[in-house]
């Protein structure tokens, strides 16, 4: 099923506001209700929940974002590395999970980058970089 540029568009706006969302209810502690939102922001880019995907790898992850131009794809995948560094950070307490998480979305955004055959993108670095600061405090 091929998608219009229109539908492709507002997905994306619903991921961003989704992410938003997740990063609100952390910050007023309703913990439970972002990990819903965080699992509902992985099903709705990958098809899989949260957990499903924290067991996939890099390349089973970039195959199942089929839909759009591969700017949209990529920017799919920006988010979905977002969230997972949100989830990280701030949602679990699991540190088996929270260093798959961080190590899933250091790795989409590097893959992101290599996919881009531009100069790397400052806020793709700045996100980079905080993945590494955050591992290297905590982990």
């Amino acid at each position: 099923m091929a998608y219009s540029r229109d539908l492709i568009l507002r997905v994306l706006e619903q991921i961003r506001d989704m992410l938003a969302r997740v990063v609100g209810l952390v910050e007023e502690g309703r913990i439970e209700q972002a990990l819903a939102q965080s699992n509902a922001i992985a099903q709705k880019v990958t098809g899989k929940g949260l957990d499903e995907l924290l067991e996939l790898d890099l390349q089973a992850i970039a195959q199942l974002i089929v839909e759009g131009s591969e700017k949209d794809q990529l920017k799919q995948l920006e988010y979905l590395s977002d969230m997972l560094f949100v989830y990280a950070s701030r949602i679990t307490s699991d540190p088996i999970k929270k260093d798959k998480a961080l190590t899933l979305s250091a790795s989409l955004l590097e893959y992101i980058v290599d996919k881009q055959s531009t100069v790397l993108d400052m806020t793709l670095s700045f996100k980079m970089n905080k993945i590494k600061r955050y591992r290297e405090q905590n982990l």
